[in-house]
């Protein structure tokens, strides 16, 4: 069992931290999840060499790791007329855009499983070596398309219940 923080310092190394093994987990690179912790900390936009100085690394890391996170929706960029650079946050609606963002990914997946699955009903140049295989991934993408279907489902009420939840606890 871990213990809790016990000063805002130890705090943010904490999150710091686990997000850099839970990102790191989800296949992205440590300082993803040190640059996510990073912007939920601060109370406005950082700019990339803002980022870049605090983290002590290099800009062009945090700017290759800060476009995927905008890619998936951990982070927005925002650029002022002041000056030219491009400047980072995390919306506050982070929750819902995650949501969104899960959403997306598996809708992406849907629609190349189910051009895959149209395919079966044209396809009949299968050698007969082949045919097992072939079976096999129809079998593999059509549970794996009716899954998704279920998860989508799943997903579309979680975040209109979110939504719900979210609008109760602002008002308290």
């Amino acid at each position: 069992m871990q213990h809790a923080p016990r000063t805002f310092s130890e705090l943010k190394q904490f999150v710091s931290n686990q997000m850099s093994l839970q990102l790191e987990y989800d296949g992205h690179s440590p300082l993803v999840g040190r640059i996510l912790a990073l912007l939920l900390f601060a109370s406005e936009p950082i700019s990339l060499q803002e980022i870049a100085e605090q983290l002590k690394v290099t800009r062009a890391a945090v700017s290759v790791h800060i476009r995927s996170m905008e890619r998936i929706g951990l982070c927005y960029k925002i650029a002022t007329s002041n000056d030219r650079k491009n400047y980072y946050y995390v919306s506050d609606d982070i929750d819902l855009s995650s949501i969104r963002s899960f959403k997306e990914r598996l809708a992406n997946t849907q629609q190349t499983v189910n051009t895959a699955l149209r395919a079966y009903d044209v396809i009949t140049d299968v050698e007969p070596h082949e045919q097992e295989t072939y079976a096999m991934l129809k079998e593999r993408f059509t549970a794996f398309s009716v899954l998704s279907e279920l998860i989508m489902a799943q997903l579309i009420e979680l975040e209109e219940k979110w939504k719900v939840i979210k609008q109760q606890l602002g008002n308290t």
